[in-house]
């Protein structure tokens, strides 16, 4: 993260499955700096083998990390972009996840 600072860019470590964690970031953010312009998202992760060889606790975790984390962010963020006007969500993935 430390190149993208030296660029001038703000970044905010958080847990993506942790709502609590999540919104204090959220929360950071917006107190220092009043709204989100961008909100860039590469975490993830995939689970490789056969389906019925992969714990159903893996699988849920997975799906908490790649998708719900991502989603309560988004709606946190929505409701002001929407009002400005402004605003960009980029997820990055990959073909494995």
């Amino acid at each position: 993260m430390e190149p993208l600072g030296e660029a001038g860019i703000s970044t905010v470590c958080l847990r993506r499955t942790d709502e609590s964690s999540i919104n204090a970031g959220f929360a950071e953010v917006v107190r220092e700096f009043g709204h989100i312009d961008v909100r860039g998202n590469d975490a993830g992760y995939g689970s490789h083998g056969a389906i019925q060889a992969i714990p159903m606790y893996v699988g849920r975790r997975q799906s908490e990390v790649n998708g719900v984390g991502a989603n309560c962010m988004a709606r946190l963020m929505m409701p002001s972009m929407r009002e400005r006007i402004s605003g960009t969500i980029v997820d990055i993935s990959s073909v494995s996840r």
